[in-house]
């Protein structure tokens, strides 16, 4: 088994893909920039990949294997693109034998600032000298959850995600299974996409969130120019994916 450092080991991925690190056996270093406790398995350390600097250094000393998870939407630029050349810079110094990197279905098709930053980030991960693979997914299922519950806004009102929209929401679970199973084969460059086993419009995924949460959906035509129109077409969707078996709904 390999000794494994995840970047973004706190966020909504990384919650999901550590457990099942260490139930695979692997020596797990997670990394996050406030202080954790040890627990299961894991060790956590402090770190942030904005930072070049001797912590990332540490973080990065007899590691093996690096999966990198480390995004932030509003901090694209320096969490995406210079943090994940800090991440290479330090991995390359320490030796590290895989790098594995997950990231989105579509972004090089999608005009979208977050998007670009995560196609830059592959592209530097491409070029380096440390040995990688490039994982794409469609849209956590959890990320879908969380964008519906936020756009409702203050006081409970309804929530509203542009009705043109389509989506192939796929499980964190087979993501995280996938990582374990990528961590195993080694440094395979760019490797097939995942999606989920559905595609679904916004009125389908307004009705299961709905039986879910109990919260209406109201839905609204996307205008050019927005985030959502960016949804409108199929790109984001992925073109001969692997597909998971875990529905949003479930």
């Amino acid at each position: 088994m390999a000794r494994v450092l995840v970047t973004g080991a706190s966020g909504r991925l990384g919650r999901v893909v550590v457990p099942r690190l260490t139930e695979a056996r692997h020596e797990v270093r997670a990394m996050s920039r406030t202080k954790r406790a040890d627990a299961d398995g894991v060790t956590w350390v402090i770190a942030d990949v904005d930072q070049r600097d001797q912590a990332l250094d540490d973080a990065l000393q007899e590691i093996e294997v690096v999966v990198h998870l480390a995004s932030n939407r509003a901090t694209a630029d320096a969490t995406d693109v210079e943090g994940t050349s800090n991440l290479l810079a330090a991995a390359e110094a320490a030796g590290v034998k895989h790098l594995l990197y997950v990231s989105i279905v579509g972004i090089d098709e999608l005009p979208l600032p977050y998007y670009q930053a995560k196609l830059a980030a592959e592209q530097a991960i491409a070029g380096s000298s440390v040995p990688s693979t490039i994982f794409r997914t469609t849209q956590l299922h959890e990320l879908l959850s969380e964008w519906l519950v936020t756009a409702a806004g203050i006081g409970g009102g309804p929530a509203m995600i542009a009705g043109g929209t389509r989506f192939r929401p796929v499980a964190s679970s087979e993501v995280a299974d996938r990582v374990v199973a990528l961590i195993k084969g080694g440094a395979a460059g760019r490797v097939r996409d995942l999606a989920g086993p559905e595609t679904l419009n916004a009125p389908e995924l307004a009705t299961r969130h709905a039986r879910k949460t109990k919260q209406r959906v109201t839905l609204y035509p996307a205008e050019a120019g927005t985030v959502a129109a960016a949804f409108l077409g199929a790109a984001h969707l992925g073109n001969r994916c692997d597909l998971g078996t875990v529905r949003f709904g479930d």
